[in-house]
């Protein structure tokens, strides 16, 4: 809540060079506690990504192997009703394939990359985020002469379009500067997730090569095999559709997250990051966002198949349909595993925070 002077809280104000120097009469922990405290996002982030991933990862495997399938991969399987008939379903016949063929380790294939990478490129993001933030705040309190971050901190006040203007911008440009960075770890990772089933499609010799390529490597050696195949540049392939979906997607999971943690803050007249409004606003936020950008994500993830299962000269292009089932198979699960990521993540993400503010 903003203080009788107007100005923002102090978890708003940017780090400063001085920051990280010396201060007098002060011990090495007070020192460490102050430097801890003046870079608290990054750390947050960090301790916040790794959970997130490791909980949710089998999920985004699933994800991935249902986005990409022809739909034939997968032996049938039907669950019972409570009538005593069946119904098929696409998502449990993929958990008992992979869990036949793979064991529980198909689930966490290439789960190192984004372990490794996850937390540089939150701490990235997060930090363009809120240099987006302020920024964006600055320029709108010039115009209008009211801060958004001022009032997005105010339980008396519910979100204007203001303050989703200030937190959609900063989304957007956060997703696309994280995207230079996530881009070929996520094709390193989806060349993982993907490569005992594209290893066994039929396909002319020289494809046939490039296929057997990615199986049984690691995330290093996958990596390697891409530039091999598609040279350095083809670690980003499906950049501008994943650039896309990026800024669109941030901007809608931070615009989201912000404003109904806020409107949940207004209505209930308590703090904005207790428990129960940052549960909500994380769960319904990540899901919103997947909902917009499915499409995206599934033709990008298609795209990328076909980069990692052709030759560089003859990859076959995909197209985005809202309406075609494919971009929508195993949206029940999908949806499950966005709510739960941006559960977890923002949850440890404010109480990582509270607790660097406490520390002496």
């Amino acid at each position: 809540m903003p203080d009788s002077t107007g100005k923002k809280p102090d978890r708003h104000r940017r780090p400063k060079p001085d920051d990280f120097e010396p201060k007098e009469n002060e011990t090495p922990g007070e020192r460490r506690a102050r430097i801890v405290k003046s870079k608290r996002t990054d750390f947050a982030s960090a301790a916040s990504s790794l959970t997130a991933i490791f909980l949710a990862f089998p999920l985004d495997t699933l994800k991935t192997r249902l986005q990409a399938s022809a739909g034939t991969t997968f032996p049938a399987y039907r669950i019972s009703t409570f009538n005593g008939h069946s119904i098929p379903s696409e998502t449990m016949a993929c958990v008992r394939y992979i869990y036949t063929t793979e064991g529980l380790r198909g689930f966490y294939r290439g789960m190192m990359t984004p372990l490794m990478t996850a937390s540089a490129t939150r701490i990235i993001s997060l930090h363009y985020y809120q240099t987006g933030k302020y920024w964006m705040d600055e320029e709108l309190e010039k115009r209008i002469g009211e801060s958004p971050l001022t009032r997005c901190n105010d339980i008396t006040k519910s979100p204007n379009w203001n303050t989703v203007a200030c937190f959609s911008a900063a989304g957007a440009f956060s997703g696309a500067v994280g995207t230079l960075v996530a881009c070929p770890f996520e094709l390193t990772k989806i060349g993982r997730q993907l490569s005992t089933d594209i290893v066994k499609l039929q396909g002319c010799p020289a494809e046939q090569a490039i296929r057997q390529s990615y199986y049984g490597k690691t995330t290093w050696q996958t990596m390697r095999a891409i530039v091999r195949n598609r040279g350095v540049f083809g670690l980003y392939s499906g950049f501008r559709l994943h650039l896309v979906r990026d800024i669109i997607g941030t901007s809608i999971w931070f615009a989201g997250y912000e404003t109904l943690k806020q409107e949940i803050s207004y209505l209930r007249g308590s703090p904005p990051n207790t428990a129960l409004p940052v549960s909500i606003a994380s769960f319904l936020s990540g899901c919103l966002s997947l909902l917009v950008t499915a499409p995206l994500d599934a033709a990008k993830t298609r795209f990328q198949r076909n980069c990692l299962m052709q030759h560089r000269d003859r990859t076959e292009k995909v197209s985005m349909e809202y309406r075609s089932k494919v971009a929508w198979r195993g949206m029940p699960i999908n949806l499950l595993r966005s709510g739960m990521l941006n559960l977890v993540f923002f949850l440890v993400f404010e109480n990582a925070k509270v607790y660097i503010n406490d520390m002496g």
